[in-house]
């Protein structure tokens, strides 16, 4: 599954009737609540002066299913009105294709999707990304403000399953630096890379693990008074880059969805008891690897069983309720009987 769509200011745009903001080109047969989502990312209005090109790849879920969404939003020249205009082009596609794909060279094909498109109205067949090279990436250049150990520590942050920011120079070209980091992510990696130069107030329910911006802009601001996302101190030495094996990242993405599962249950007394999950990380500490995955399957299993009984179960449960609404009915069958002979003379 892959959709791309583009969204510019326009005095028509591919929708009969639609002008100003609107989309342009389309792939056919886009359902659309994917549609939606897409209009409502391009809404975004990059600060800083001069303007800067927005880019990323970022995780969401749509109609109950997870999606990968790749997308440059780049200033666009003047519009028909006059006004400075933008230009967003976006990808959406699943977990097999972010797969196969280096997220690097996505982007980069959005980057050269954009610079060459003809500013004409479209329709279009599912993307070829099959043009893009699907062997290891080569190195990519960026401007000299990151040393390559800063490079490469930013990538392992990229797909590690918590959230970072990082400010940098006014004049840096963040798309270069977002193109350097994805070079980086290893082919076992590929579907785990997270990353935007930016952020909006569009689409909060996508997952960015790490968040590159302009020190003078809004959105750095923003970042610094916010809470919830560590900000990556570049004065300091970077960090060795431990690339992990997908089989090790698996495990560390599970055992965040298992820390979001921890619930809190009251007692018959009111007072408040940890659940067994709690209990299984603080022994995580002392036990083999294989160990805990055993053993955090077990307690899923065990929680699953819990809440959602097995069918054979709720079938005796549905049989005795039937049989003892048989019997009720039976004695007060029983019962009227009795009563209308005794009364009969």
């Amino acid at each position: 599954m892959i959709f791309e769509l583009a969204h510019t200011s326009t005095p028509q745009g591919l929708e009969p009737g639609s002008t100003g903001y609107a989309t342009v080109v389309r792939t056919s047969g886009m359902p659309n609540h994917i549609r939606r989502l897409l209009e409502g990312m391009s809404a975004y209005r990059a600060d800083g002066t001069p303007p800067m090109a927005v880019c990323g790849i970022r995780k969401t879920r749509t109609a109950g299913h997870p999606i990968t969404v790749a997308s440059l939003i780049t200033p666009y020249g003047t519009d028909h009105s006059g006004r400075a205009n933008r230009l967003a082009w976006h990808l959406a596609y699943d977990e097999a294709t972010a797969r196969q794909h280096p997220p690097s060279s996505v982007v980069q094909w959005l980057v050269d999707r954009a610079e060459g498109w003809n500013g004409k109205n479209a329709t279009t067949s599912a993307p070829e990304l099959e043009q893009i090279n699907t062997g290891e990436t080569p190195p990519h250049q960026p401007d000299p403000v990151l040393e390559q150990a800063w490079i490469d520590a930013l990538g392992n942050h990229a797909i590690e399953p918590h959230e970072r920011w990082v400010g940098l120079p006014p004049g840096t070209n963040l798309v270069e630096i977002v193109l350097a980091i994805l070079s980086t992510i290893p082919e076992e990696c590929r579907h785990e890379a997270s990353i935007c130069s930016g952020i909006d107030g569009t689409a909060r329910e996508l997952e960015t693990r790490l968040i590159l911006v302009n020190e003078e802009s809004k959105a750095h601001q923003r970042l610094s008074a916010g809470v919830g996302r560590d900000k990556v101190d570049l004065s300091e030495t970077p960090p060795k880059a431990v690339t992990r094996p997908a089989p090790e990242l698996e495990s560390v993405r599970k055992d965040e969805s298992l820390r979001n599962k921890r619930t809190v249950r009251e007692t018959e007394t009111g007072s408040r008891t940890r659940t067994r999950h709690d209990h299984l990380f603080e022994e995580k500490a002392s036990k083999p690897s294989q160990e805990q995955d055993a053993e955090d399957h077990a307690l899923i299993n065990q929680t699953s069983a819990h809440e959602h009984p097995p069918e054979e179960q709720r079938s005796s449960t549905r049989n005795l309720l039937i049989l003892a609404a048989v019997v009720a009915l039976a004695a007060i069958g029983l019962f009227l009987l009795t009563t209308l002979m005794g009364d009969s003379p």
